[in-house]
């Protein structure tokens, strides 16, 4: 009991470190819950600061996922620890203590504790389905299939399918919650919360999302 709390603990402040706005204060002095998206992402870095920099703070929040899994799988920890600790660091990145409980959607992180688990059968899957998002231009979608396939990619590979569906279910939480509860919907708030599960904003058009006014 205790060396489970002391994992989720320590997994949610992990998790809670924001690189991405950490960057964006630093190389633009910028809030970045205020700009574009208002999410604390590399996409939004990506957004502000260009492809390079989302690239990097990217690979940097996917690490603090797989460095810290992987430490304690290293440590024999068992999985059912390791799945808990890649949960809390998710929870952090979603809903970051350092950033008045708001922050990132969680991708980057999650895909860092799968490769953390050493699950590459499960994150090949699941890369593949958002590449082909990248590809047909219509990745907000793809990366939801992507994370709704994670438990089945786990029984088809004899992995812990429950483990990554808590994984997935946090990650949909946040992209229906987002940063603010209430979507800013013109069309209602059914349609409006409709278009955060499918589509990842509260509008149809990506670009009158990003360039919205606060």
């Amino acid at each position: 009991m205790i060396l489970a709390c002391v994992i989720l603990v320590i997994g949610y402040l992990v998790g809670s470190v924001s690189f991405s706005s950490m960057a964006a204060m630093r190389f633009a002095r910028t809030n970045l819950l205020k700009f574009g998206s208002k999410n604390a992402g590399a996409s939004n870095v990506g957004q502000l600061l260009g492809m390079r920099a989302m690239v990097i703070v990217g690979c940097v929040d996917l690490s603090k996922g797989a460095i810290a899994v992987w430490g304690l799988r290293y440590l024999g920890v068992s999985t059912n620890y390791l799945v808990m600790l890649g949960c809390a660091i998710v929870v952090g990145h979603c809903w970051s203590c350092f950033l008045g409980f708001k922050g990132g959607r969680g991708i980057a992180s999650l895909t860092g504790v799968i490769l953390g688990l050493g699950w590459l059968d499960v994150f090949c899957v699941s890369i593949l389905i958002a590449i082909v998002g990248v590809v047909v231009g219509n990745r907000p979608v793809f990366v939801a299939l992507a994370v709704l396939a994670l438990p089945f990619a786990a029984l088809i590979f004899d992995k812990d399918p429950l483990g990554l569906a808590s994984l997935a279910m946090i990650v949909f939480v946040k992209r229906i919650i987002a940063n603010t509860l209430i979507p800013e919907s013109p069309d209602g708030l059914l349609r409006g919360y409709l278009r955060r599960l499918v589509f990842d904003r509260d509008i149809t058009s990506n670009v009158g999302w990003v360039h919205r006014s606060d």
